[in-house]
């Protein structure tokens, strides 16, 4: 489906408009990532044994187990605690470590926008001195600098 496509079909005898977006679906103000959450959203009631998985085909109406889930609280609340859980990903902001061989490790972080951690390297010169040194230590940053 192309984004920008507006999918229309009734539901409790009222009209529901989900558009298709580049990263998702929206309805109502939100934005979801499957049409499936969409209709979770409209109906909370969610569907189990829907296809077949082996061939991609629809099971049967009377194979479909619908069933709901109700709220344990409140959206806003969930969407405060799911902002802090991706705020404090250890792999996106790297992990803070509080037995680091030197003074700032896990706390020094490159520039970049998902502003990853550097970790401590050593290195030995010519001359047998070993120094120790921040290194960015995700690949997906060193490819950018």
């Amino acid at each position: 489906m192309r984004p920008g496509t507006v999918l229309v079909r009734e539901w409790d005898r009222q009209s529901q408009r989900v558009m298709v977006m580049a990263d998702g679906f929206a309805w109502n103000g939100q934005t979801y990532d499957s049409l499936s959450k969409v209709a979770f959203a409209i109906t909370g009631t969610r569907r189990f044994n829907e296809f077949d998985r082996s061939v991609g085909e629809r099971k049967k109406a009377t194979d479909i187990v619908e069933y709901e889930v109700p709220e344990i609280i409140n959206r806003a609340t969930f969407d405060v605690v799911q902002a802090l859980l991706v705020s404090r990903q250890p792999r996106i902001k790297g992990p803070r470590l509080a037995a680091a061989p030197s003074l700032l490790g896990g706390l020094v972080r490159c520039d970049c926008e998902t502003s990853c951690a550097l970790t401590t390297a050593t290195g030995t010169s010519r001359t047998g001195k070993v120094h120790t040194y921040y290194k960015i230590g995700r690949a997906s940053c060193r490819e950018r600098v």
